[in-house]
C-alpha cells in the first residue's frame, strides 16, 4: 500500500493505493480518513486499482483557506475530479456516510495511532468543522454557528431543492448497520425513489462504524454486488 500526493485544483490532495486494474475510489466522512479504508483496499487491489482519497483539510490532504471552500460542492467534485487525475473516468466509488468518529472499541492500536496523526495535522480539525459550518442546514443553536433563519441569512428556509437534481442513475449498494444511533434504519425508507437500481443490505448487529466492526462482511457485500450487479 503506498501513499502518495497530487495537485487538484486548489489543493494538494494525499491518498493510498494499491493493486492494478479498473479503478476503485473509496471516500471517508468526517471525521475520518484515508486508512478507514485499509481493509478494503487490501480485499479490492487483488483485481482493481484501489484507491483511498484523504478529502479536502482531512489527514494529510490540504486545508482549504477559508470556510467558503468547505462547502458541499467543492467535497462533491473532488472524487470526480480525482477520477480523471488518476487517467480513469469511470470509477467504481465507495462513499462511507460517516458523519461521527469511529468508536477506539473497533480499532487496532496501530489505527488509533494512525488517527490521532491524522487529527493533530495543523489545520485539519479546523478545515473539518468549516465543512459544517458551510453548511445552511445548520440547526438553531448548533455550537457550529447556527441560529434562526433571517432575512439576511434564511438557510433552510432558501432552499429549494428539486429531486432530479439528487437523483442516482447508476447501480447503487447501501450497507447499513442497524443499531446505528447517529443514522437511524428509517432514512432508507423511501430511498428508492431517488435511487432506483437500489441494493440495500443491512447489518443487525452492526452500528455507525460497521467498516470496523465487520470489515470482513463489508467486503464480502461489496464484492458480491460488484460480480453479480444485477
Amino acid at each position: 500500500m503506498k501513499s502518495n500526493y497530487a495537485q487538484l485544483d486548489d489543493i494538494r490532495l494525499h491518498y493510498i493505493e494499491a493493486g492494478e486494474g479498473p479503478l476503485m475510489l473509496f471516500v471517508h466522512g468526517f471525521p475520518e480518513f484515508c486508512y478507514a479504508w485499509e481493509n478494503q483496499l487490501s480485499e479490492f487491489s487483488k483485481d482493481h486499482h484501489a484507491v483511498a482519497l484523504d478529502m479536502r483539510g482531512h489527514n494529510l490532504c490540504d486545508s482549504p483557506a477559508q470556510q467558503e471552500a468547505s462547502r458541499y460542492m467543492l467535497w462533491l467534485r473532488q472524487p470526480k475530479a480525482a477520477a480523471k487525475l488518476l487517467e480513469n473516468d469511470c470509477a467504481r466509488l465507495v462513499d462511507m456516510l460517516s458523519k461521527t468518529a469511529a468508536d477506539p472499541r473497533w480499532l487496532t492500536s496501530d489505527l488509533l495511532a494512525r488517527y490521532r496523526e491524522a487529527w493533530t495535522q495543523p489545520g485539519a480539525l479546523e478545515a473539518s468543522l468549516n465543512f459544517y459550518r458551510a453548511s445552511p442546514l445548520r440547526p438553531a443553536g448548533s455550537p457550529l454557528g447556527g441560529h434562526p433563519p433571517t432575512p439576511e441569512e434564511p438557510g433552510p428556509a432558501a432552499l429549494q431543492l428539486d429531486p432530479a437534481d439528487f437523483t442516482v442513475r447508476v447501480p447503487t449498494l447501501v450497507i447499513w448497520g442497524e443499531r446505528d444511533t447517529a443514522l437511524l434504519p428509517g432514512l432508507l425508507d423511501g430511498l428508492e425513489a431517488l435511487v432506483p437500481d437500489l441494493t440495500v443490505k443491512r447489518i443487525a448487529d452492526g452500528s455507525h462504524w460497521v467498516i470496523h466492526e465487520r470489515p470482513d462482511e463489508v467486503s464480502r457485500l461489496i464484492r458480491e454486488f460488484l460480480d453479480n450487479p444485477d
